[in-house]
C-alpha cells in the first residue's frame, strides 16, 4: 500500500516542488491537501488528479487516509499546525525554517516526542548529491583540514502585494531566516557543529520589517572559520556561481554551486596542488523525490532522519541570536 500524504497549505512550494515529488516518488500518492481559499484549494487539487480537498487544517489531520503531512505554510503557524498534526498521529515534514521562533521549535520538537510521531525540516540541501560529495570529501580529508568556509544564498526580491516574507510576524525574517537557515544547515551538514557566531543584519534597501542584508560570521568547533551572507538587496549577475559554498582546507579546497539547484545538478570542483578535479553534473532526480522517501523510510524503520529537527533549532537560534546550549 502507498504511503499517503495530506499537503498543509497548497501554496507555491508545494505546487512547485512538493505535490509532484509525492506523486512520483515509487510507494507513495498525494491523497489530500488543504487551502483556506476553496477556489484555489479545488484547483489545486484539480491539477495534481487529488481527490480530497480540505480548507480546514483540522479536517486533514483527521482523515484516516492520511500517514503524514507536509506542512507548506508561513512559519508563523508551523507550531500550530505541527502541534495539531502530532495530536491526531499524524507524522510532521515541515517546510523550512523550523519557525519564526525558538519557542515556537521547541515546542514543535516537544510536541512531536509526546505523540510518539516524526519530525523533520524540509531541508532539501542535504538530499542533493553535490553536497553529499562535498561531506564526503571534507570526512575523507580530501583538501586536509578544513579552516575556512564562504557561503553566500541570495536572490533579488523587492516586496510584492502580498510578500508575506517581508512581515517579521509572519516570516520571523528576511532572507536570514528564509535562505540563511538553509546555509546554516548545509555547513552544519558538510563541516559539522557550529560553536560561535556573530550576525549583521540591515535594512539597506527596502522600507519593510525585516532585514534585506545579512552577513554571519561563525567559528564551528572544529575551529574553522565560516562567513555567510545573504541578501534581498542586491542584483546578481550570475545568480548561479554567486550562490555557492566553497570550502578551503590545508590541502585544497572545494566549490559547489548553485546552492538553489532541486535536482542536484550545477558545478563541483575538488581543487589540489597536484590537480583540478572537475566533477559537475546535469540535472538529476527531483531532490523532493529523495526528501519525502528518506522520511517514509525513517518512519517505517524507526531509523533517524537526516535532517534532525534539534540541528535547525540551533541554526534558527543562531539567526536569532540566542547561543545554542545542550
Amino acid at each position: 500500500m502507498a504511503f499517503s500524504w495530506g499537503i498543509i497549505g497548497a501554496g507555491d512550494i508545494a505546487r512547485k516542488h512538493v505535490a509532484a515529488a509525492m506523486q512520483n516518488a515509487a510507494g507513495h500518492r498525494l491523497a489530500a491537501i488543504m487551502r483556506r481559499d476553496p477556489e484555489q484549494a479545488k484547483q489545486f487539487a484539480a491539477d495534481f488528479g487529488v481527490d480530497r480537498v480540505y480548507t480546514d487544517a483540522r479536517d486533514l489531520v483527521n482523515d484516516p487516509t492520511v500517514d503524514a503531512v507536509f506542512i507548506g505554510t508561513p512559519p508563523s503557524s508551523h507550531a500550530e499546525l505541527t502541534a495539531l498534526a502530532a495530536a491526531a498521529g499524524k507524522h510532521v515534514l515541515c517546510e523550512k525554517p523550523i519557525a519564526a521562533t525558538v519557542e515556537d521549535a521547541r515546542a514543535m520538537i516537544e510536541v512531536c516526542a509526546r505523540h510518539n510521531v516524526r519530525l523533520m525540516i524540509c531541508h532539501y540541501q542535504r538530499f542533493n548529491t553535490r553536497h553529499q560529495q562535498v561531506r564526503k570529501w571534507v570526512q575523507e580529508g580530501a583538501i586536509g583540514r578544513v579552516v575556512s568556509v564562504r557561503m553566500n544564498f541570495s536572490s533579488y526580491s523587492p516586496p510584492g502585494p502580498d510578500a508575506w516574507r517581508h512581515s517579521r510576524a509572519i516570516s520571523g525574517g528576511g532572507p536570514i531566516m528564509d535562505l540563511g537557515s538553509h546555509c546554516l544547515d548545509l555547513l552544519m551538514y558538510t563541516c559539522g557543529p557550529i560553536e560561535t557566531s556573530a550576525v549583521l543584519t540591515d535594512s539597506l534597501v527596502y522600507d519593510t520589517d525585516v532585514e534585506d542584508t545579512a552577513t554571519m560570521l561563525l567559528r564551528l568547533a572544529s575551529g574553522a572559520q565560516a562567513t555567510v551572507t545573504t541578501h534581498w538587496s542586491a542584483m546578481t549577475p550570475d545568480a548561479e556561481t554567486s550562490n555557492a559554498i566553497e570550502i578551503w582546507g590545508t590541502e585544497g579546497s572545494i566549490l559547489a554551486y548553485p546552492l538553489y539547484s532541486k535536482d542536484s545538478s550545477g558545478g563541483l570542483w575538488l581543487r589540489r596542488a597536484d590537480s583540478v578535479e572537475d566533477h559537475s553534473r546535469g540535472p538529476g532526480k527531483k531532490i523532493h523525490e529523495d526528501v519525502v522517501e528518506h522520511f517514509r523510510q525513517a518512519i517505517q524503520s524507526g531509523g533517524p532522519v537526516l535532517v534532525p529537527a534539534e540541528e535547525t533549532l540551533a541554526g534558527l537560534e543562531i539567526i536569532l541570536g540566542k547561543p545554542y546550549t545542550e
